[in-house]
């Protein structure tokens, strides 16, 4: 049993716990206890504080989680704040996740924290404009290991002719990650539209095209690289029969670093023959 227990990550998040508990039977499964467990943020994320209200008080209460494995224990809580609308403007889909991993053997606590997630980014929309993202710190030890985050922005337009609606979206956003294996910078323009007649028969249109940087850290290397993706992705329905097409396109473009050097293509025993070809 320890008590009083605070850990400290990189300087930006500590946790502190009143008492934490194992205790562990041949034959059955690890029990762990927690009590009095709290989570103050600083640095970057200071700003979390000022949300204390909607956050709960003990990170072990409701809607939070807690999992032992035999390799370790992992808690944490994911809280979806209120969607805020006044007027044009409008703010939903807003969830913040934290996550503690504590493992059994030699290797590091980790802790992430999240402003919504890259596969459900939060939405903000001023009338005719709308936007999103996400934004993820990964702390490992007492080092940032992973910070992820992505931006969106564009507008939207919808008609509706009772016998059939429709509507068009054009939305350009940038990703980055920034780790301690490499760095992807990504630049992306998303297009598409769709349109319905009588709830019989709909089609749909999405276009995407995306420009990204990435390098990638191998020990002392860096091997730089960019990259283009295009996809273009078109769905009918016809009542009860739906087919769905999709193109995809990518050409990569590597730096010096990268290329395979000259050696690996031509042996010492073909460059020999082919010196001697043009001897005179």
């Amino acid at each position: 049993m320890l008590k009083n227990l605070t850990l400290d990550f990189a300087d930006m998040v500590t946790v502190h716990a009143d008492k934490l508990t194992f205790v562990s039977t041949p034959g059955a499964k690890p029990d762990v206890t927690a009590d009095g467990i709290t989570m103050a943020f600083q640095g970057a994320l200071e700003f979390v504080n000022d949300l204390r209200d909607v956050l709960p008080r003990d990170g072990f209460g409701a809607g939070a989680f807690v999992d032992v494995t035999p390799g370790g224990i992992r808690a944490g809580y994911s809280l979806a704040l209120p969607a805020l609308a006044v007027g044009v403007f409008s703010l939903t889909n807003m969830v913040l996740a934290a996550e503690l991993s504590i493992p059994f053997d030699d290797q590091p606590f980790r802790f992430r924290f999240a402003l919504s997630e890259r596969h459900k980014p939060f939405n903000l929309s001023i009338a005719p404009f709308s936007g999103g993202g996400f934004l993820a710190i990964t702390v490992c030890g007492d080092k940032v290991e992973l910070i992820e985050g992505a931006l969106e922005f564009g507008g939207s337009a919808a008609i509706n002719l009772g016998i059939a609606e429709g509507g068009v979206s054009l939305m350009a956003g940038i990703y980055f990650a920034i780790g301690t294996t490499g760095t992807v910078i990504s630049g992306y323009v998303r297009c598409g539209g769709h349109l319905s007649v009588l709830g019989l028969v709909s089609v749909s249109v999405e276009f995407y095209l995306a420009l990204t940087y990435e390098k990638v850290t191998r020990g002392n290397d860096n091997f730089p690289e960019v990259y283009g993706e295009g996809r273009v992705t078109v769905n009918v329905r016809v009542a009860f029969f739906s087919k769905s097409v999709s193109l995809h396109l990518e050409r990569r473009f590597r730096g010096s670093a990268g290329d395979p050097p000259f050696s690996q293509f031509v042996d010492v025993d073909d460059w020999d023959r082919y010196c001697l070809a043009f001897a005179a």
